[in-house]
């Protein structure tokens, strides 16, 4: 049934009381009283967001848009949704469109790799349950109006030529002068692809593992039409960084996609300067990381010789 025009922005027609204006919107849209109302220790944008459980111990996941930017990454997240919603992702219980929309799912309460805690405590056998899961997502067709995916332009040409890669310790003076004209090149050959839906983001902290062991996917508001591999290339070193196994021993092919992907993580790396030093470390871990498989897969000697820290 359409919606008035008095029911466009549900946040701003919700009575003020104790409870969270999303969370009443849940109450009412599911018809249920809620009983708890938990913030999940997860999500870098200004979104609410609420885990709610009710009286007869069902659950949903509600998320509200806050300004315009994670309104238009709610719309997104929803439209994605629709396609792979209780497949590769949680299934859709309500949408409510507006200048701030509210989107309510189901809850996935089940086990998560990366804890409240910011811990990540990858169990035998979840890394391969996301790779599954990265393969079925890889048959689905893209609606024809999904929108594009987030692709990078080649950033190599200017990376090479900034004294920043050197300065940061990602490489030698050395080997960036021997390599540095096959990294351009490589860069320039990877071809931007729409055949598939893609997440954007899929990091320990955007999955869940069911107890039969599949992978859920969280958070599609990067998502799209996009690379095939564009998934599994930017999964591979989060998980080398956290404790799992190096990209080039799992992923050997695509090292045009790879380079042109690694691009965007290596000029952060290089640039990083506002923000918590803990992220900075991160950054500059995956920019060695990138750089290192890039090495690999082309057969060339690593990018420096000096000590690196651990990347675990």
């Amino acid at each position: 049934m359409a919606q008035s025009a008095s029911d466009q922005d549900p946040l701003r027609r919700t009575a003020s009381t104790q409870l969270p204006e999303v969370v009443q919107v849940a109450e009412r849209v599911v018809g249920k009283p809620a009983v708890t109302w938990e913030r999940p220790q997860c999500g870098l944008t200004a979104a609410h967001r609420y885990a709610i459980r009710f009286a007869d111990g069902s659950a949903v996941f509600v998320k509200g848009a806050a300004d315009d930017q994670t309104a238009e990454y709610l719309r997104v997240e929803h439209a994605t949704l629709k396609t792979v919603g209780g497949t590769f992702g949680p299934a859709i219980v309500s949408w409510l469109p507006g200048e701030r929309p509210i989107l309510i799912t189901e809850h996935l309460p089940d086990y998560w790799p990366a804890d409240a805690d910011q811990t990540t405590r990858w169990r035998a056998g979840d890394v391969g349950a996301v790779h599954s899961a990265l393969t079925e997502l890889r048959t689905v067709t893209p609606p024809a109006d999904m929108p594009l995916a987030w692709w990078p332009d080649p950033t190599w040409h200017q990376l090479v030529d900034d004294p920043a890669l050197i300065d940061a310790g990602l490489c030698t003076p050395e080997w960036l002068e021997r390599h540095g004209g096959l990294l351009v090149e490589t860069d320039e050959r990877a071809q931007s692809r729409t055949d598939c839906v893609v997440h954007g983001d899929v990091r320990s902290d955007n999955l869940c593992i069911l107890p039969d062991g599949r992978a859920r996917l969280v958070d599609w508001s990067m998502s799209g039409a996009g690379h095939r591999w564009q998934d599994l290339i930017m999964f591979l070193p989060t998980v080398r960084l956290e404790g799992g196994p190096d990209p080039a021993t799992v992923f050997q092919g695509e090292v045009e996609t790879v380079t042109r992907l690694a691009g965007p993580t290596v000029h952060r790396a290089m640039h990083f300067s506002d923000g918590p030093e803990w992220l900075g470390r991160v950054l500059r871990k995956l920019a060695v990381i990138n750089l290192d498989w890039i090495a690999a897969l082309l057969a060339l000697d690593p990018p420096t010789t000096g000590q690196r820290a651990p990347l675990s």
